[in-house]
């Protein structure tokens, strides 16, 4: 029957990307999945299957991702639309013109709900016992971009749900937001570690383990002030380790320039982040990136850049700190610092959720199909199951509408 085909095509799908199942997580650096770390999912995740599964998805892609989402909805949408209209009569204008709105209706829900609204979430599973699990850059509302009301105990709760340890507060050019956290935090409560993010010219600095608040003008005038303020961070005593972010030492530091910056005392390099403009960063770029990295043993992170916008974790850092968990906040902090000076691009593992990268140009028309197909695939088998049990709802509502 006729409302079988769109449920048997998409199911067909679903069992075909089971088929052709694939990890869901990859060590970055190795460009492998990693043997001893797992994904779990929340039951609520697996239920809702059809809305979390594209969440996520979405949720640690970049704006090609959501450009040819975008793309493909409003022509799957004005394809729908155009099915109702008949050669003649104004009835089925109306048809068309109601599926038209429920087609853009469900689109910008959607993407709200990716946005703003709290839902079920991957959470990352380390065997090792004396693994930390870290996050180099996230922020609170005390950031101009910070979402109202993400505040330092919402950032932690955050960073538990999805399996971090640890997390540096770098709010943009504000400094302070843990310094209570730390004092009366509950005893298995995440670790809020000091940190700042200083707006620059061309340039957006993580200053990990900073002691004071710092100020970006005036050397955000110009990128010879920028390089100075650098330098002056690099010989600080407080040894704050200093780390590029995405993507704008990409755009505005790549090249020859990516050398005199990096000879300039940065400390490390992310190479992988959920934020949108950073994962346009391709996987060549990333993989020059590392090299870099190796060459001068520069540490190498990812970073979720969380302000309270979006509910997925896509990338997390992985340590080996064997007696961490009886460490006092500031010597954590301290110690993580020089394991990662120390250890250079090999001394952290930077795991995350693997995916479909477009890297531009004509592939970014694909971004959303291939994407998508590739989350697919990444799902666990009671997702799947869910998902073929969700598409016979329409079909069950169809039947019950034309036997009515």
């Amino acid at each position: 029957m006729r409302r079988w085909r769109l449920p048997t095509a998409i199911g067909a799908a679903v069992l075909l990307a089971r088929i052709l199942d694939a990890p869901p997580l990859l060590d970055v650096a190795l460009s492998a999945p990693p043997a001893d770390i797992s994904i779990e999912y929340p039951v609520l995740h697996v239920l809702l299957a059809p809305l979390t599964v594209p969440a996520d998805w979405l949720n640690g892609g970049s704006r090609y991702d959501l450009f040819s989402l975008i793309g493909w909805v409003a022509f799957a949408v004005v394809a729908w639309s155009a099915l109702a209209v008949p050669r003649a009569g104004a009835g089925s204008w109306r048809v068309a013109a109601s599926r038209l709105i429920a087609g853009c209706l469900a689109l910008v829900a959607f993407v709200a709900v990716v946005v703003w609204a709290w839902r079920p979430v991957p959470r990352i599973v380390v065997a090792d016992s004396t693994a930390l699990v870290f996050d180099v850059h996230s922020h609170t509302s005390l950031s101009h971009d910070g979402r109202a009301g993400f505040g330092v105990a919402a950032n932690a709760a955050w960073h538990r749900r999805t399996g971090f340890h640890a997390a540096f507060v770098t709010d943009h050019n504000r400094y302070g937001a843990v310094r209570q956290w730390q004092a009366d935090r509950p005893e298995d409560a995440v670790r809020l570690l000091n940190g700042e993010e200083l707006s620059l010219a061309g340039l957006h600095l993580i200053v990990l383990g900073t002691r004071r608040e710092l100020s970006s003008a005036p050397h955000n005038e110009s990128a010879a002030a920028t390089l100075g303020l650098v330098d002056s961070l690099a010989s600080d005593p407080e040894r704050p380790l200093l780390v590029a972010s995405l993507p704008e030492y990409a755009r505005h530091w790549w090249g020859q320039r990516l050398d005199t910056l990096l000879m300039s005392g940065i400390g490390g390099l992310e190479i992988w982040t959920s934020s949108p403009k950073g994962m346009e960063f391709s996987a060549a770029d990333r993989a020059r990136a590392l090299t870099a990295a190796r060459l001068r043993r520069l540490a190498v992170v990812g970073a979720t850049d969380m302000h309270g916008l979006g509910q997925t974790a896509t990338v997390w850092n992985v340590v080996r700190i064997p007696d961490w968990r009886s460490l006092s906040d500031s010597t954590l902090e301290r110690t993580l610092l020089a394991h990662l000076r120390a250890g250079g691009a090999e001394g952290n593992r930077v795991i995350a959720l693997d995916r479909w990268q477009a890297a531009g140009g004509a592939w970014a028309w694909a971004a959303a199909p291939l994407g998508l197909w590739g989350a697919l695939r990444r799902t666990s088998p009671a997702h799947t199951l869910v998902m073929l049990l969700w598409l016979l709802i329409p079909v069950g509502l169809a039947g019950l509408r034309r036997s009515g």
